[in-house]
């Protein structure tokens, strides 16, 4: 199995028929038939069923697509970076964001501060990633930076870290909630609740076990977005912890309650591998410090 027999497996996936992705792939349509023939001969895995109209994923060819998809889209990544750095004569440095993490715009203006100061030696981009994968990714070298939450990252060795900013969080709760009535809102008032949390792709599993060790949430219900989240605190299914941002107005069957200072706080921070000897990365880091 070869990088290139699962692009071209993802891509006919994809389009429903060889021409269109043929077309996509620059690629002859019988040269492409040829190599999915190939690759469904050398797995002894038929993946797709040929129709008049086009093709249709078998249903081992549909297990296959959804297991070989987000691996195959992060390896590409990967490989683009590299070839990127191979090809160009500037360095090329990466700054990675979690799923859902907020970029402050004081980091974009260091970063952009350093590709105007480096124009035509060195360089940063910046890309989103699950947070399962940029911890691998800070620790084999594929990334230079990322920016996660501090609560991911505390009990990690190989990684330095430094805080960077607190982002201020209200609990979210339906109006007749016995919690409306308290003066002075904590934390602790709310165990045995069911946490809803907004946590976008693979941040999930990371997100679960945090409220689990806080010994404070009977369940977590996982939402992909703010406004399910308050839909679900509307209709009684839980609490949930959201920015202070959020309109009041613009849900009239929720109660957004402030809480004690420390106990409202998110803190976001810049992590990077350690004993890093790059004098670009050195001088980024430090230049986002400075900035906070």
């Amino acid at each position: 199995m070869t990088y290139l027999q699962i692009k071209y497996f993802i891509e006919v996936a994809r389009c429903g028929n060889f021409t269109s992705a043929a077309e996509r792939l620059f690629m002859t349509t019988p040269g492409l038939s040829k190599c999915i023939n190939n690759f469904e001969e050398e797995i002894g895995v038929r993946l797709f069923e040929r129709k008049s109209r086009g093709v249709e994923m078998t249903p081992e060819g549909r297990i296959f697509y959804n297991s070989i998809c987000e691996p195959f889209q992060n390896l590409n990544m990967v490989y683009n970076h590299t070839l990127s750095r191979i090809r160009d004569k500037r360095s090329t440095y990466m700054l990675v964001v979690g799923y859902g993490e907020n970029l402050p715009p004081r980091i974009l203006n260091s970063v952009r501060e350093f590709n105007d100061r480096y124009a035509d030696t060195a360089r940063c981009i910046i890309r989103t990633q699950p947070i399962n994968s940029i911890f691998s990714g800070l620790l084999d070298g594929s990334y230079e930076m990322a920016i996660v939450n501090e609560v991911y990252i505390e009990s990690m060795s190989d990684i330095e870290y430094c805080p960077l900013h607190f982002a201020d969080m209200k609990v979210a709760v339906r109006n007749d909630h016995p919690a409306v009535k308290i003066k002075e809102m904590k934390i602790e008032m709310l165990k045995n609740e069911c946490f809803i949390i907004t946590v976008p792709g693979d941040d999930f599993e990371f997100a679960e076990p945090v409220f689990k060790l806080m010994s404070l949430a009977s369940s977590v219900v996982k939402v992909h977005n703010l406004q399910d989240a308050l839909l679900n605190v509307a209709a009684g299914n839980g609490v949930a912890f959201v920015p202070h941002t959020v309109i009041p107005i613009s849900h009239p069957d929720v109660t957004f309650l402030d809480m004690p200072k420390r106990q409202n706080e998110s803190r976001y921070c810049l992590a990077w591998k350690n004993n890093v000897k790059d004098r670009h990365v050195l001088e980024l880091i430090s230049d986002i410090k400075k900035n906070f």
